[in-house]
């Protein structure tokens, strides 16, 4: 008995993708390939002509091995290549239920995802890092490839949906192996305190108004103790005692800690480091405020830094910590100083603008 030839995907001898995508586009159909019929492609009851599919459908078919996707260029139509792109956005913590997509949201990659999608680009950056809920951002930059929208397209795309609660600064072409994570040459992060709850209100949604805290009631905490504690976080170290279990032990570095007195009230910490573990901040900052209230003694601190020896600490709320700036190598950065100094389309107000002097 005869064997009807059928195609044999397991052989190498197949058809390219180039070749395929020809042959669906002419309904040139041979014998060893899918049993279509040669009617006009249709999408949701509607016919598409060959023109329109190949305009929409630059990408060849995949193999049906899966081996290999080829881009394929048709009479009037130029190859399409990825580009990697780097993006720089903002938002406010207190809007989203942190940065990665989760059940219950809001939450911001969510919210960029869909704003991707309605332009036509299907994919999900990746972050410089993940911010918990309540913890605002000014800088916090996306990598991912995209094809046949420009980053100045994409840019202007996504201005036009800023919000309130969340905007882009910049969307532009990276270096090649550029990574918003694994480039990642440093991150700064500012923590902003309010010692007198009668002023400075409009930064009472963005910083720990310190009276408030339980533990702190009726103590007076000592901004100049405060400012020694928090340089004693210098250097290297474990700092096991201060981050989440749920983060890998192992070395880390405080580059540098700055506290600026501010006017009406508010203190601004700059803590600058190579990498931190979830909620790292958050614990040596109260941690700090719990010694320079008199809650435990400065040796209790260095021992927990230096041993890892458990303390009593206080984890500072997350609406007081904004993800200030993220540093990388200068033949890996997308951005040029001064753009990071002026960053447009940043809001002039509390949390995005330092404090006052």
């Amino acid at each position: 008995m005869a064997v009807p030839e059928q195609a044999d995907f397991g052989c190498s001898a197949q058809l390219t993708s180039v070749q395929l995508f020809y042959d669906l586009v002419r309904g040139n159909w041979s014998k060893n390939q899918f049993s279509l019929s040669k009617q006009p492609f249709s999408a949701g009851g509607t016919q598409v002509g060959p023109e329109i599919l190949a305009q929409r459908h630059r990408r060849a078919a995949i193999l049906a091995s899966g081996a290999s996707v080829a881009i394929v260029s048709l009479s009037g139509f130029a190859a399409v290549k990825s580009v990697r792109v780097a993006l720089w956005i903002w938002y406010r913590g207190d809007s989203f239920r942190g940065f990665q997509s989760q059940r219950i949201g809001p939450t911001v990659q969510e919210t960029i995802v869909r704003s991707l999608s309605s332009v036509g680009v299907r994919a999900r950056p990746c972050p410089a890092g993940r911010t918990d809920k309540g913890v605002h951002a000014r800088m916090q930059v996306l990598s991912m490839r995209l094809r046949d929208v420009s980053p100045d397209e994409l840019l202007s795309h996504l201005s036009s949906q800023t919000s309130r609660e969340l905007g882009i600064c910049y969307a532009r072409r990276a270096p090649a192996g550029f990574h918003a994570q694994w480039s990642t040459s440093g991150k700064e992060y500012r923590y902003r305190l309010r010692t007198d709850p009668s002023r400075a209100c409009e930064w009472a949604s963005c910083s720990w108004t310190l009276a408030e805290h339980p533990r702190l009631l009726g103590r007076a905490v000592d901004l100049k103790r405060l400012a020694t504690i928090l340089r004693t976080l210098e250097g290297t170290h474990d700092f096991a005692a201060f981050h989440e279990r749920s983060s890998p032990r192992g070395p880390r570095t405080i580059r540098g800690v700055e506290l600026v007195e501010a006017a009406h009230g508010v203190v601004e910490l700059r803590i600058l480091g190579d990498r931190f573990a979830r909620h790292q901040v958050r614990y040596m900052v109260g941690s700090a405020v719990a010694v320079s209230a008199g809650l435990f003694s400065a040796d209790q601190f260095v021992d927990a830094l230096i041993a890892g020896t458990p303390i009593n600490g206080i984890k500072a709320p997350a609406r007081g910590l904004i993800l200030w700036e993220v540093h990388y190598p200068p033949a890996l950065d997308p951005f040029q100083p001064i753009e990071r100094a002026r960053p447009p389309g940043l809001p002039a107000e509390p949390p995005f603008q330092p404090v006052p002097r």
